[in-house]
């Protein structure tokens, strides 16, 4: 037989063997899986598996890997009106007929308008953790595939207020605070700031904490930690001075009723203080701000920048009472001002231990700079490396800094993490700038 004819039989056998093979594998299989629809059997033996806890070189992770899809759910959320409730989120874990709890591959999902949703289901119970801004669950929410379903979602309750002048304007665009009375609780607001509307209005969520689903109950509903009962809301804006007014949530001291607003009124602003910062050979600090602080009101903080060229520097939006003031240069407490009132101009110097000198940091890699890295901390602010691999700052006083180097927008991903450098004091006859190159491989992660 030639060798032309060798190579064709050869060739009829090989195809005739895997026709064979994919013919044995659909008579097995009795249903091929649509994407989102594995058959049973696997899905099943994946889910479980992927469940089972992660070991680690630190011992064994009780975080679980996500179990896969099978089938799908729908479902839509009303309120007690049955009108859709958009927006939000839904994040699905699946518990299994063993137990097990874990994520739903892919199902995390943001919510429309219309409040509707199709989601992966599971071998087992879907369970739905819900999140929106204004919404909570009142009951737990469950699914399994194949459902339609319809969840209610209660709206929370408000802590709401408005802030006016002291002619009793309404001011809008105003920044309002809420910060927990020392450590009675926890925050019971969704978020700690906000701002009045155009009407001088604001409102934010209470937290409302949801019964525990199926899937958290097999994990441990751990007990959360008690609410605070009393707040303090704060109130600022640019022209006025600012406001703050210890509230008691519930029952109200004043007679009014629980669901009235909260009146806060901004004071006319008190004179400013300010003044002249500059170090021992009269020339400004670089880089250097003036924080201040109410010693009647510890949650009212002011934050002035120092001129750059003269040294000068403003405190404005002040409330009646003194103030404690504090001088920061690169990250550093530098003067410290223990009392200070309105209307009083200072003339503050450092007494600084030694002769500041400029610094340059290097950053490189196998021996070679690289450009266009981030470098933040101590007298760097936003910071990019140059060409050459450096950045440099002026008049650095000698210390300890802790940088973080961030090298990944410009595809220099090893350069990722933070490093501490030491700058030494200088000779006292050397202006030579100090110079610290840092090597990418030793940046510390996290």
């Amino acid at each position: 037989m030639s060798q032309r004819s060798s190579r064709g039989w050869l060739g009829v056998v090989i195809a005739a063997v895997l026709a064979l093979g994919v013919t044995a594998v659909f008579l097995v299989s009795p249903e091929r899986a649509a994407p989102d629809a594995v058959s049973s059997t696997t899905a099943e033996s994946r889910g479980h598996a992927d469940v089972a806890r992660v070991s680690s070189r630190s011992g064994v992770a009780s975080r679980p890997a996500s179990v896969a899809g099978l089938g799908r759910f729908r479902a839509s959320i009303l309120d007690a009106d049955g009108v859709a409730v958009g927006g939000g989120s839904v994040a699905l874990s699946c518990l299994s007929e063993d137990g097990q709890v874990g994520p739903i591959a892919g199902g995390a999902q943001r919510l429309g308008e219309d409040g509707t949703f199709e989601a992966p289901a599971c071998p087992g119970l879907v369970c739905i953790e819900y999140r929106h801004a204004t919404h909570v669950r009142g009951a737990p929410w469950t699914a399994r595939r194949g459902e339609d379903l319809a969840f209610e979602a209660r709206p929370l309750a408000r802590l709401w207020g408005e802030v006016h002048d002291e002619a009793g304007e309404q001011v809008p665009n105003a920044s309002v605070s809420i910060a927990v009375v020392s450590d009675t609780g926890g925050l019971p607001v969704v978020t700690p700031h906000t701002s009045t509307d155009v009407d001088g209005v604001f409102s934010v969520g209470k937290v409302a904490i949801p019964p525990c689903d199926p899937c958290q109950a097999t994990l441990g509903c751990h007990e959360a930690r008690p609410l605070a009962r009393r707040v303090v809301l704060s109130a600022r804006r640019e022209g006025y001075g600012p406001v703050s007014v210890q509230v008691e949530l519930g029952a109200r001291a004043d007679g009014a009723a629980a669901e009235d607003p909260w009146i806060l009124v901004l004071p006319a602003a008190s004179v400013p203080i300010g003044g002249v910062l500059t170090d021992a050979a009269g020339q400004p600090l670089p880089r250097a701000f003036v924080l201040a602080r109410s010693l009647e009101r510890p949650a009212e903080r002011h934050r002035a920048d120092v001129d750059a060229d003269n040294g000068e520097f403003l405190l404005k939006d002040l409330g009646p009472g003194a103030y404690s003031l504090r001088v920061v240069q690169d990250g550093v407490e530098v003067i410290t001002v223990e009392e200070v009132t309105a209307g009083q101009r200072l003339t503050l110097t450092p007494v600084a231990p030694a002769q500041p000198r400029d610094l340059i940091v290097e950053i490189v890699a196998d021996g070679e700079p690289l450009p266009d890295v981030s470098v933040r901390g101590g007298p760097f602010v936003r910071a990019m490396t140059d060409s050459s691999g450096q950045v440099r700052a002026e008049s650095v006083l000698p210390r300890t800094y802790i940088l973080r180097v961030d090298g990944r927008a410009a595809g220099h991903d090893s350069a990722h993490g933070r490093v501490t450098v030491v700058l030494r004091p200088s000779g006292q006859q050397s202006r030579e700038p100090a110079r610290i190159v840092v090597d990418a491989g030793t940046l510390k992660r996290g």
